[in-house]
């Protein structure tokens, strides 16, 4: 078991991977406890604590999850420099991934420090890779970045972790399925309702930009990602997301004003001139309390093209979810189902178009990996999770997904893989597949334990080879000092 650079947490902004802490904001935002968006990872701290400062009575049925919500923002604020060391080792790479953060590769080592002061904030997080599996960077420094406030934005560049959307297990346009992308980017600092009265309606609103760099290795050499997501809380307990990601220019493809203004206003999907690969749609959650138990119905639609102005050729993900305080504890269960088959809902299903691309042939990957969810295109899973929130800390979640990947037996981005160092998480054939896993973190040794037990009924057959394990263990300490 080697040092692992573990998911940072000395930040200005709450980043995705731990469910306790999802699970807390979302107890607090559901109960009327806290007015802010919670869709769009990562969280801002200062949008929190605002909203927390406003309450001045809180009920039962929040004191655990505002308990762990001040310890960690009081970890925040006791140092200016932190560090976190994390130690790892995991039998394979695993191949499905949700929001909890989970180790990359078997073995792995790192260190990440964190500086925060009242207008920039930075970190260096160096991690070492021991024999990767998925391709050969044994050295990375993902989860390092450097931001600024300006106002009420704070403008950052590096590469972090993001979750966009409602899901409990996947996201249909960005996650942290793949290594985050090395990106510059501008988000507000506060999500504060805006002050004009004819727009007071609104609510807290969010709003981030982003523009990032792809991998060399490709079809389309040094592609862009560029994204654009606007979250909005105009009533209480109710969020709606507007979001849209594109791949753009690249080596070969025109990166002017022309091919970018034609990009943004969406002149860009005519036959022979089409300057963009795009992603756009929208998501929502509402939920509400009754009798000390919260309850949540969360959607989203992401489409593949454009028709009418309007996002077309769509796939879809719908869940439910409850939180209750029973077994000296909380509890998070959820039910969700995905489905990344193009227009599955409405016709005849169209393969090989969620995800994929006649001219950005890599399709919607980075590194291997798809970088909205862990299932790829034309896949459809559903999932049930139960997790336990004890009151000493521990933490005990179970997740049980039944899914079809690859339905068609066929992808674009497999036959045009450029990189030979680089092992796609992408099935080779239809691949029906029962997924459990079981995952138990607990205070120990000083710092933080997680040990995670996988099971799948069979291998999942990718382009160079299968991981024959039915079951796999992977472990992890985090010990922040």
């Amino acid at each position: 078991m080697l040092l692992c650079a573990g998911m940072a947490q000395a930040a200005p902004w709450i980043e995705p991977g731990d469910l306790r802490m999802r699970h807390s904001l979302q107890v607090l935002s559901d109960q009327r406890s806290l007015h802010v968006p919670l869709t769009t990872w990562p969280v801002m701290w200062v949008g929190v604590s605002q909203s927390l400062a406003q309450r001045a009575v809180f009920s039962a049925a929040t004191s655990d999850a505002l308990d762990y919500v001040q310890f960690e923002r009081g970890y925040k604020e006791r140092d200016v420099v932190r560090s976190e060391l994390t130690l790892a080792a995991s039998g394979s790479s695993t191949m499905l991934r949700g929001f909890s953060a989970q180790p990359r590769e078997e073995l792995q080592a790192g260190i990440a420090i964190d500086w925060v002061g009242d207008v920039f904030a930075a970190s260096l997080s160096y991690s070492y890779f021991d024999d990767p599996e998925q391709d050969t960077k044994k050295q990375r420094f993902d989860g390092s970045y450097l931001a600024g406030n300006v106002g009420n934005w704070v403008l950052g560049a590096g590469a972090i972790d993001r979750w966009w959307g409602p899901g409990w297990q996947s996201s249909l346009i960005l996650s942290s399925n793949a290594r985050p992308v090395p990106s510059v980017w501008v988000s507000r600092k506060a999500p504060s309702a805006p002050e004009w009265s004819w727009l007071s309606w609104v609510g807290p609103w969010q709003l981030t930009l982003i523009a990032g760099q792809l991998e060399e290795e490709r079809f389309v050499p040094e592609a862009k990602l560029l994204g654009a997501r606007l979250t909005a809380v105009p009533l209480p307990g109710l969020e709606l997301g507007f979001v849209r990601t594109a791949q753009w220019g690249g080596v070969g493809k025109s990166e002017s004003a022309r091919s970018l203004g034609k990009l943004i206003i969406g002149d860009s999907n005519e036959v022979g001139e089409e300057v963009g690969n795009q992603l756009a749609g929208y998501d929502f959650r509402y939920g509400f309390a009754a009798g000390g138990v919260s309850y949540g119905l969360y959607g989203q639609l992401i489409g593949e093209d454009e028709a009418g102005n309007a996002p077309s050729k769509q796939v879809g993900l719908i869940g439910v979810d409850m939180a209750t305080r029973w077994w000296n504890g909380s509890q998070r269960w959820f039910l969700e189902g995905v489905n990344t088959s193009a227009r599955d809902f409405e016709a005849d299903p169209d393969f090989n178009v969620a995800y994929e691309h006649s001219q950005y042939r890599s399709g919607y990957n980075y590194r291997g990996r798809n970088i909205a969810n862990t299932y790829g295109s034309d896949a459809t899973a559903y999932t049930l999770g139960i997790i336990q929130f004890f009151e000493n800390g521990q933490n005990l979640a179970l997740l049980l997904t039944d899914a079809t990947l690859s339905r068609d037996g066929d992808s674009v981005a497999i036959r045009h893989q450029r990189d030979p160092s680089v092992r796609p998480q992408i099935p080779v054939m239809r691949q029906p597949l029962f997924h459990g896993v079981l995952r138990y973190e607990r205070p120990g040794l000083g710092g933080w334990l997680a040990v995670q037990l996988e099971y799948t009924d069979q291998p999942v057959v990718l382009p160079r080879d299968d991981i024959p394990e039915k079951w796999q263990v992977m472990g992890s300490w985090r010990y922040r000092f």
